[in-house]
């Protein structure tokens, strides 16, 4: 037995010595958004510790909440479209523990083209608190008491989780769904565990109806026993592989066929060296054709030997009877060590070859670079000529006679303003642009004349306060308009007021009256009639108290000073209102009037466009003199410059000198250059560089050719030690796999079976009068899980039993893997249904006796009266 197989068998072992438990799930909390049943809505549902009844009629999606939702959450399959129909997108978030970790994973979906689309986070849940004070879990304490059930439309309980202190979530970071989902299945209970001991269905299957084989794999796959059929498929998958390795070994067809084919390119390859001149320096003369040394003809004729040897043979060599050793393949290496140094020869001449090569190149761009240098002097050169030509200082002269001809102007216009004098208007002061800088406009008044600058900046201050008293104006108009409107509304409503007032006063007299005329047409006692007739005097009241709400809804603004959000002073009293503040509005609007007309009447009188005219004339002569102020210094700088220009003139000549020695220079070292390379250039020409490499290719596919079949000639020995060590094992394995198929499971199941089997029959005898048995039986190649039912009337088949009865059998076995694994969790859904009166009340008391043995999640969901009228509910809930 080899390590490997050692290992295998050491593994296997363990395994059927050690019980596999699968991880403890239980669940906490789980959150819809636009799924199936809940278009644009949200809806929350935690499982709490306790017992609960649930009602809920048909088409109440039970199912949905309790049962397709977590699995797909968990699992992400599911036998029905998930997201709304009427929705693009929606969300599934669940919290859960395994083994006392606590998990939230999150789904969410959209719609897709073909099906919806999903995309999920995974979160580890951090408790900052392990216990409530009443030693509670922390989940059943933030979201209620144990005997408080939660189903909550329009809560998102996941993002209350989020929000509170108690609370931590982590995410597992995953690089895509595929691997999120694998780590969740790592941490899960397969999906038929799942299935087998949380929820029992109403249409769920029953495993005593099942075939035998089926039944015990759905009892391996409770009790973590999967692993030893996984073990058993190991060593079948290992021994399958061994049996391909032995079978693939032993044929050596294609190793012989390859041989051959070796041998026919190792001759061909032979023959093309044979042409090849053994010394390249010093004669062509190949030792294949005679030449050459007497040990090199030796050689010659013993390799030849060997060829001719074995040539008639080519067809029939097998591995079993051929060698290499009449080939003597250290020739071969000489010749291939010889050439490599031809080789290195050729490349270091190429290296020098490519290096005169960059030396020219160089040369040739530093020429050319030192002529484009040469043409920017000649450039320079040239420009400094023409602005030295260009200097006349005749023209700045010229230049400033036209400036002062300019300046006349400007002074001939600034005359024409100097006999206005500003009128002594007390409006025109008012509003003068410096009337805050000392009464500056009141002191030039005093005196004759102002400056066109001045006049034009009043001009222009007074046009703009004619246009502000002009809007000023307008909203002194529109503000007596409101007014007017105002006082007319108020009176309207005062009006209201007074008619609202009398049909009240109206309608109490009514009311007095009617009351008078049904005590006197019933003779009753009238200081009891409002109650006698209660409902039609209540209407009158009902009337009444709208018409007093009319009336005092028609007071509010009569009685304010704020109307309809503006400030004003109206009065509305006995009846009439007044409006005092038209008075100040009407003058405010005649103050405006008679302050643009005095400014209008000034301008008017000005001549004003005249004047600014005048002053845009002026402000075009200053830019002419500016434009001319800088032409003169700029000639008079350009004039200063006359000596620099010389100067750089100078400069620039020299660096041409230079510049043209420099290309002299480069060019002679150029023309070196170029005769050492076409000098190199002859020499390699003689002795091509491919030809070369193509010998050495040829030389080197020879040795290779030889490596190939001494490599084939080792294999072919390993190949037959390794047949023998690959027999050897699939022997073994055979063994290892008969004790898997049976021994070992058997071993493992006769811990289990008798246990369950035990817990079985103490619930059923709780209920009916029979029992059952179940036993293990083998076949020729497998084991078969027998069921059979013993009773008063003897063995039977579990199929002969009534719907009823297996209905029994089917919850019975679901209590015991419950009792046997310790489940926190357990979801019956219409599991007890037609059933008579007398065992539904067993029924009954089996589950009461169940359920107060046990601190877990159990929640039932039957229309069954009596099971509902039990007491042993924590809580009853409707959907």
């Amino acid at each position: 037995m080899d390590f490997y197989s050692s290992e295998i068998f050491c593994n296997l072992a363990n395994k059927s010595s050690e019980i596999i438990r699968n991880p403890m799930l239980n669940l906490h909390a789980i959150y819809y958004r636009n799924i199936w049943p809940f278009e644009d809505k949200e809806c929350s549902l935690t499982f709490n510790q306790g017992k609960f009844l649930i009602k809920a009629p048909i088409g109440s999606w039970k199912s949905f909440l309790f049962f397709d939702g977590p699995t797909y959450a968990l699992y992400r399959t599911a036998n029905r479209n998930m997201l709304n129909i009427q929705s693009t997108e929606g969300e599934i978030s669940l919290i859960f523990s395994v083994d006392e970790q606590y998990y939230l994973i999150k789904r969410l979906l959209k719609t897709g083209k073909s099906k919806d689309s999903c995309s999920s986070q995974l979160f580890q849940v951090i408790l900052n608190e392990v216990k409530n004070p009443d030693n509670s879990e922390i989940f059943t304490g933030f979201f209620g008491s144990a005997s408080e059930w939660l189903l909550q439309r329009n809560t998102n309980i996941i993002h209350e989780i989020a929000n509170n202190p108690a609370f931590q979530l982590e995410e597992i970071v995953m690089k895509n769904e595929t691997d999120l989902q694998q780590t969740l299945d790592q941490l899960l209970p397969p999906k038929p565990v799942f299935l087998s001991t949380i929820f029992l269905l109403q249409d769920a299957d029953n495993i005593f109806e099942l075939q035998p084989a089926e039944r015990l794999t759905v009892l391996k796959n409770v009790f973590g026993l999967l692993g030893i059929d996984e073990a058993k498929e190991q060593v079948q998958d290992k021994k399958r592989e061994i049996s391909y390795k032995l079978k693939a070994l032993q044929d050596h067809s294609h190793q012989d066929t390859r041989l051959r084919k070796l041998l026919k390119q190792l001759h061909n390859d032979y023959i093309n060296i044979s042409s090849i001149p053994l010394w390249h320096n010093h004669s062509s003369v190949s030792p294949w054709q005679g030449g050459g040394s007497k040990a090199e003809g030796g050689l010659w004729q013993k390799n030849s030997a060997f060829f001719t040897e074995i040539e008639p043979f080519f067809d029939q060599i097998t591995l079993n009877d051929f060698t290499l050793n009449g080939l003597d393949i250290q020739f071969f290496l000489s010749l291939q060590e010889h050439l490599q140094t031809e080789e290195k020869s050729l490349l270091s001449k190429h290296t020098s070859k490519s290096h005169l090569e960059q030396q020219i190149n160089e040369q040739t761009q530093y020429i050319a670079q030192q002529e484009q240098e040469k043409k920017k002097l000649i450039a320079n050169i040239a420009q400094l000529d023409q602005h030295i030509a260009s200097i006349d200082t005749s023209k700045i002269q010229q230049l400033k006679y036209e400036k002062t001809k300019q300046y006349e102007a400007q002074q001939a216009l600034e005359a024409e303003v100097q006999h206005i004098t500003i009128p002594l208007d007390t409006t025109i002061v008012a509003f003068s642009p410096d009337k805050e800088e000392g009464g500056h406009w009141a002191k030039r008044r005093e005196r004759k004349g102002v400056s066109l600058a001045e006049l034009i900046t009043l001009i222009q201050t007074l046009k703009e306060r004619w246009k502000d008293l002009t809007n000023q104006l307008q909203q002194a108009q529109l503000q007596l308009k409101n007014l007017e409107l105002e006082a007319k509304n108020q009176q309207i409503k005062l009006d209201q007021l007074q008619q609202a007032k009398k049909r009240l006063a109206d309608f109490e007299v009514n009311i007095t009256q009617q009351a008078t005329f049904f005590c006197k047409k019933t003779w009753s006692n009238c200081q009891y009639i409002k109650i006698i007739n209660k409902q039609h005097f209540d209407q009158l009241e009902k009337q009444k108290t709208t018409l007093k709400m009319e009336i005092e809804q028609l007071e509010i603004p009569l009685t304010k000073e704020e109307i309809g959000g503006t400030n004003t002073d109206n009065i509305c009293r006995d009846g009439a209102c007044t409006r005092p503040n038209d008075e100040a509005v009407i003058q405010q609007i005649q103050h405006h009037k008679q302050q643009i007309e005095n400014i209008k009447t000034f301008l008017t009188n000005l001549d004003y466009k005249s004047r600014e005219e005048k002053y845009e004339q002026k402000n075009r002569i200053q830019t002419t003199i500016n434009q001319l102020d800088q032409t003169i210094m700029k000639l008079e700088a350009e004039t200063q410059k006359l000596q620099d220009y010389q100067q750089q003139k100078t400069a620039f000549q020299t660096s041409l000198d230079n510049i043209q020695q420099q290309i002299a220079q480069a060019e002679t070292t150029k023309k070196k250059l170029n005769a050492d390379h076409d000098q190199l250039q002859q020499q390699l020409q003689s002795q091509p560089l491919e030809t070369l490499k193509t010998q050495l290719q040829t030389v080197a596919n020879f040795l290779q050719t030889v490596h190939d079949i001494q490599q084939l000639i080792a294999d072919a020995t390993a190949n037959k030690n390794l047949i023998k060590d690959l027999q050897q094992q699939e022997k073994l394995l055979m063994n290892l796999y008969t004790i898997l198929s049976k021994e070992i499971l058997l071993i493992a199941l006769d811990e289990y079976l008798p246990v369950l089997s035990e817990i079985i029959n103490s619930f059923l005898v709780q209920v009916v009068a029979y029992q059952i048995s179940m036993k293990i039986t083998e076949t020729a190649e497998k084991l078969e899980l027998e069921a059979k039912i013993y009773d008063e009337k003897g063995e039977r088949e579990v199929k002969s039993l009534s719907g009823g009865q297996r209905t029994i059998l089917k919850l019975v076995r679901m209590l015991a893997i419950s009792s046997y694994l310790h489940t926190p969790l357990l979801f019956l859904d219409e599991t007890i249904n037609n059933l008579d009166t007398e065992t539904v009340g067993k029924v009954s008391e089996m589950l009461n006796n169940f359920v107060k043995q046990r601190t877990m999640k159990f929640y039932t969901v039957t229309h069954n009266t009596e099971i509902q009228e039990m007491d042993i509910w924590d809580s009853v809930v409707e959907v």
